[in-house]
């Protein structure tokens, strides 16, 4: 949590001015692996139960360069869980992105009241736990899992990818979807299980020559490195895509937009109105609204 977490926390705080009136509900920081939540200020009231933890995997749990990030909260009677992770790089090491994606399914817990990063407190409705003192990652009703999983495309030669993902027509993702390693390794039971992603209809988002649109080919084959999964109930995911026009890094960032349904008592009728209001909001300017955040917060030093 030092100075780059502090300068990034800026950042979003202005970013984010761009989407009405937000409030931070947590951040967490694991090396550069960083993970911000906000909600809309009609929406604080719901707010409870806040924790924030972080899961190392790099070099057998020692190193942070590889891991997760999480925060978990309660929006009125409904408990959301967000994971940012940094998986293992490079093609061939599919099973050390499997066990790092398990280190940090199993080694992340969150205690049932409001935790360290509880700036609401928690009330004796919240949901907890059944028979535990902790919540894992799966615990939660809604989950979102995002970040670089570096899963890549293999099976096929670096310059067939390079010129599929370079054309981006419908025809030319559908082959390299059959050669993703996320999507085999899913549909094989061994890691994600459960979880839900959007369809793969924009070009992979790795790799990039920094300031160009342009994939950089030097040994490193295209990739979709990065993206956005969800588990369970009442997610509808309205637009899944990516920000062509960022360019200051070889990745490519990626937006998922969802409408989600949680559950508020009676006695909370600021929560159910505020949540009405909220899924009536245009899915078309939440997305522009979003890339413009992107834009704007990565026009960073």
């Amino acid at each position: 949590q030092g100075g780059a977490h502090k300068e990034w926390q800026t950042i979003m705080d202005t970013a984010v001015k761009g989407l009405g009136d937000m409030v931070p509900v947590a951040s967490r920081q694991l090396v550069g692996v960083m993970l911000f939540v906000y909600v809309k200020a009609k929406l604080r009231k719901g707010v409870r139960c806040v924790d924030v933890q972080a899961c190392r995997t790099g070099l057998g749990g020692i190193a942070g360069n590889k891991g997760g990030v999480s925060v978990r909260f309660t929006l009125g009677y409904s408990s959301l869980c967000f994971v940012c992770a940094h998986l293992a790089a490079h093609t061939k090491h599919i099973k050390d992105r499997n066990s790092d994606y398990a280190t940090i399914m199993m080694g992340t817990t969150h205690p049932p009241g409001g935790g360290n990063g509880a700036l609401y407190p928690a009330k004796a409705m919240d949901p907890t736990p059944e028979g535990s003192a902790a919540t894992h990652i799966l615990g939660h009703e809604q989950v979102f899992f995002i970040g670089d999983l570096n899963y890549r495309i293999d099976g096929m030669e670096t310059e067939d990818i390079l010129t599929l993902a370079s054309s981006a027509d419908r025809s030319a993702l559908v082959r390299l979807q059959a050669n993703d390693q996320l999507i085999r390794e899913q549909a094989s039971g061994r890691v994600l299980v459960g979880f839900s992603e959007g369809p793969l209809n924009f070009a992979p988002t790795y790799k990039f020559e920094a300031g160009t649109d342009k994939y950089s080919g030097k040994g490193r084959a295209p990739a979709w490195c990065d993206r956005v999964l969800w588990h369970g109930q009442g997610i509808s995911l309205q637009e899944y895509t990516s920000v062509p026009e960022v360019r200051c890094s070889d990745h490519k960032p990626v937006l998922a937009l969802f409408s989600i349904a949680v559950k508020v008592g009676p006695a909370e009728p600021d929560v159910i109105d505020a949540v009405h209001q909220e899924a009536a909001a245009s899915a078309s300017a939440a997305s522009k609204a979003f890339a413009a955040l992107l834009s704007s917060a990565t026009r960073s030093p």
